[in-house]
């Protein structure tokens, strides 16, 4: 693409659940062409079933759908949100309401579902594959199977008018509730009854979000509202917090330091 220089599009389909990380890829394709010397050249398109740019599956952040305008803005990005696709093409993207999008390259995140062995047990799962759990992330009828991550079934806890999307179930909601996981286990194995709980849309919201050699913190009490902190602050500078925080985490895991946060 970078010898012929064409139309990209990136972006999530209806029902995807992880537009962070396509965000990620957005502006690191950015980047990666404005490194390259091609940008100039390509025409950069965001196609992604929220709403609105910023609702990220959490219903949003204060200032998020203004700051990533201004991003899409800076880095002369069009983008189209409450998008939904009717069919890819060897050549362009059609939506549902009739637009076509050219492309000489896409990315578009699909909807997340459950593994493969998971749907083969469906008296465990949803339709998707998920796993329905008490806040102990214990099985809603099976006190012996837990879930922890993506295999856990999480309801948009808002109302979705028109294109539908999930919530994040990666990243830091994985961490929390493997943790809780392993340590409920570890309680029943003692013969303890009393297990340790707590609610999807309660994790906290922690997250660092790469933006092509920039990055954005958000950071929220709750991962759905109602909350009672949250924000979301650009670092137009330079992205060392995202690979402090990438190096902590290999760090803490090749030592076995899963206690620390």
């Amino acid at each position: 693409m970078v010898k012929d220089p064409g139309p990209v599009v990136i972006g999530a389909t209806q029902g995807a659940s992880c537009m962070g990380a396509a965000y990620e890829y957005l502006f690191n394709m950015d980047k990666e062409l404005r490194k390259r010397k091609v940008r100039d050249k390509v025409k950069l398109y965001w196609i992604t079933p929220e709403p609105y740019l910023g609702n990220f599956g959490i219903d949003g952040m204060p200032g998020g759908e203004k700051m990533l305008k201004m991003f899409m803005k800076m880095y002369n990005i069009e983008w189209i949100t409450d998008a939904s696709i009717e069919k890819i093409e060897t050549d362009r993207i059609v939506l549902k309401n009739g637009e076509e999008l050219p492309y000489k390259m896409s990315m578009l995140m699909p909807p997340f579902e459950g593994a493969d062995v998971m749907k083969a047990s469906p008296k465990l799962v949803d339709q998707k594959g998920f796993v329905e759990t008490k806040p102990s992330y214990q099985h809603v009828k099976y006190d012996n199977v837990f879930a922890a991550g993506l295999a856990v079934q999480v309801k948009v806890p808002f109302k979705i008018k028109n294109t539908p999307f999930g919530v994040p179930k990666t990243g830091y909601p994985s961490d929390v509730t493997g943790k809780i996981v392993a340590k409920n286990i570890a309680r029943l194995i003692k013969g303890k009854s009393e297990l340790y709980e707590k609610e999807w849309g309660k994790i906290p919201a922690l997250c660092i979000m790469d933006a092509g050699h920039k990055e954005v913190y958000l950071f929220a009490n709750h991962l759905f509202k109602p909350r009672q902190f949250a924000i979301m602050m650009p670092n137009i500078f330079n992205d060392f917090g995202k690979i402090l925080l990438e190096k902590y985490f290999i760090w803490k895991n090749k030592r076995g330091l899963a206690w620390l946060p």
